[in-house]
């Protein structure tokens, strides 16, 4: 038996493509956090498919990353090599693996001998006769499994379409420090929702995508607009955006650490609580079908907005 050391409550986990290789690098003490502060502040919100997340690069291209290998799931059928061997070699070598299954394979998954579903996975040990893997379950939780091997076997082989699997470890040769200039200038881009994909002149998002302030309080709107409509919402988004202002919270724990911000921490962290408020009204409503005000919920959303954008506009005047 062999595992690697995996951090089984990643600091982010809304989408499982960010959070499994989150739980591999931050198993140890390291500089993630600096490199999370540094990067993580500007929002996108893809608006045909209703959802929002940090706009940031694959975790394939994140500096504290270092990517051994990368290679699409038919080429193991075309050399006859086999995904077992590879995968055990790669945790031999401390390398963790980033693939895709089709989890009709996967037992306690939504899609498990009912239909297929190609879902990312992150391996990060193996037995004799099972691999260790960590992911969503079919109750929405990130948790560990031991997969049999010819169940994971059938789980790759069965993906048609092509796909990648990544073997990666934590960048430990890269040191980061807090870019108080790069900060600076991704705080302005999020309060101006500024479209920051302009800086890759061949990424044509116009029209596609909101940025910043103006993506969260355009997927906040859509969720209230559907709960009022369908009774339901997509609480990803709401995570999403409590694990934005967490993140901010923790950028300003460490931005204080070089320079005095004052109570700017402590009005942050209401602006945290305050949206945690709304998710917890929203899942009781959900759970027990009782009434949520919406005009009142709409007054706490847009003073949250309006307080935020003070308090990064008054942050950015001290950097």
């Amino acid at each position: 038996m062999k595992k690697l050391p995996i951090n089984i409550k990643p600091f982010l986990k809304t989408y499982q493509y960010t959070a499994l290789p989150v739980a591999a690098i931050t198993s140890d003490d390291n500089d993630f956090n600096i490199f999370l502060a540094n990067n993580f502040v500007q929002t996108q919100f893809n608006i045909s498919k209703n959802k929002l997340d940090f706009w940031h690069k694959r975790f394939i291209y994140w500096d504290c990353v270092d990517v051994q290998n990368s290679f699409r799931n038919d080429y193991i059928t075309s050399s006859h090599s086999s995904i077992i061997d590879i995968i055990q070699f790669a945790i031999n070598n401390n390398l963790y693996v980033y693939t895709q299954v089709n989890e009709f394979y996967i037992r306690n998954r939504d899609a498990y001998q009912k239909y297929n579903f190609v879902h990312d996975i992150l391996v990060y040990g193996y037995t004799k006769d099972s691999l260790l893997v960590f992911g969503y379950n079919n109750s929405g939780y990130l948790t560990t499994e031991q997969v049999p091997v010819c169940d994971f076997v059938d789980a790759f082989k069965s993906i048609t379409e092509p796909t990648m699997t990544h073997l990666f470890k934590y960048a430990d040769y890269n040191h980061f420090y807090l870019n108080l200039k790069q900060i600076k200038e991704n705080l302005k881009e999020y309060i101006h929702s500024t479209n920051s994909d302009f800086k890759y002149s061949y990424n044509d998002t116009t029209g596609r995508y909101t940025y910043g302030i103006k993506a969260i309080k355009q997927s906040f709107t859509i969720e209230i607009n559907r709960f009022c409509q369908l009774g339901n919402v997509d609480i990803r988004n709401i995570d999403c955006i409590i694990e934005h202002k967490r993140t901010m919270v923790k950028r300003l724990d460490l931005i204080n650490c070089f320079i005095e911000i004052g109570d700017l921490i402590e009005h942050y962290s209401i602006i945290m609580s305050e949206v945690n408020k709304i998710k917890n009204v929203f899942i009781k409503a959900l759970l027990t079908n009782s009434f949520i005000n919406m005009s009142t919920i709409r007054d706490i959303s847009n003073y949250i907005f309006e307080e935020e954008k003070e308090i990064l506009k008054n942050l950015i005047n001290l950097l």
